[in-house]
C-alpha cells in the first residue's frame, strides 16, 4: 500500500504546482485537439512502465549508454514527421555532444549483462520517448505550456495509476514522502522548461542540447558525493560544450 500513498503524494505535488499557474491556462483548443493529450499520455505512461521493466534485464550502465540513442531517433522523427532541417553544423555538434555523453556513461567492464528481451524493451522505450518529443512539439503549438503540461502529466498519471490498480504492482521507489514531492516538483519544472524550449525552437535543437544536462550531474557528483574521475569527465564535458557551440551555428 505504501506505493499507492507515494503515488498520491506525487499527484498532490503535481496538482499543487499547476494550480499555482492556473490563471495562465487556456482551454479553447482542448476539445478539438484532445487526441494530442491522449497520445502523449499513452506514450508517457507506456515508456515509464516498460522502462521500469528494462532494469530487470539490463545493467544500469548499459541502459544509460544506449539511452543516448533517444537523441538520434528524435532527430530522425523530427526530420520525417515535422520536416525539420538538420544542418551540417548541428550534425557534427550533436555528434560531439552524444560522444561526450557516451564517454560519461560508459564504464569499462569486461562484459555487460546482455539480454535480448531487455534490448527489445529498451529499444521500444527509446522509440516511445522519441515520438513523445514530436507530440510535445505539436502540443505546444496548440496549447500554452501550462495547459499542455498539466493535461500531458494528468493523462499519463491516470494510465499509470490504472496499471498500478490493475496489476497491484509497485512502480515508484519507496522513499520519504517529502523527498517524493520535492523530486516531483523538480521534474514538473524541468518538463515545463522542456516544453518552453519546444515552443521557441526545433525538436532537433532541444534533443541535441538537452544532453548537456549531464554536465550538471558531473559537477553535482563531484561537489556533493566526491566522485572520482573528474579529469576524464571534464574532458567529456569540454567535448560536449564544443559540440554545443558548433550546433548553435
Amino acid at each position: 500500500m505504501k506505493t499507492f500513498f507515494e503515488t498520491f503524494f506525487t499527484f498532490t505535488a503535481f496538482v499543487g504546482f499547476f494550480l499555482f499557474f492556473f490563471n495562465r491556462f487556456d482551454f479553447s483548443n482542448l476539445i478539438s485537439s484532445w487526441w494530442i493529450i491522449i497520445a502523449i499520455g499513452f506514450l508517457g505512461a507506456a515508456a515509464t512502465i516498460i522502462n521500469l521493466k528494462v532494469y530487470n534485464h539490463l545493467d544500469v550502465s548499459l541502459i544509460a549508454l544506449l539511452s543516448k540513442l533517444t537523441t538520434v531517433f528524435s532527430v530522425i522523427f523530427s526530420i520525417i514527421l515535422l520536416n525539420e532541417t538538420l544542418t551540417i553544423w548541428k550534425f557534427f555538434g550533436g555528434a560531439l555532444i552524444i560522444i561526450g555523453a557516451v564517454l560519461l556513461t560508459f564504464k569499462h567492464k569486461k562484459s555487460y549483462n546482455i539480454n535480448k528481451t531487455g534490448l527489445y524493451l529498451l529499444f521500444l522505450v527509446i522509440v516511445l520517448y522519441s515520438l513523445g518529443s514530436i507530440v510535445d512539439k505539436l502540443g505546444v503549438t496548440v496549447f500554452n505550456i501550462f495547459t499542455y503540461g498539466f493535461f500531458a502529466y494528468f493523462s499519463a498519471f491516470l494510465l499509470i495509476l490504472s496499471y498500478l490498480l490493475f496489476t497491484r504492482k509497485g512502480l515508484l521507489i519507496k522513499t520519504d514522502a517529502k523527498l517524493v514531492i520535492l523530486v516531483s516538483i523538480l521534474n514538473i519544472g524541468a518538463y515545463l522548461l522542456l516544453l518552453y524550449a519546444y515552443s521557441i525552437t526545433s525538436v532537433i535543437n532541444v534533443s541535441i542540447f538537452s544532453n548537456l544536462s549531464v554536465i550538471a550531474v558531473i559537477i553535482g557528483g563531484y561537489l556533493f558525493h566526491k566522485e572520482k574521475g573528474i579529469l576524464n569527465k571534464s574532458f567529456a564535458a569540454i567535448l560536449m560544450i564544443i559540440g554545443a557551440v558548433l550546433a548553435s551555428f
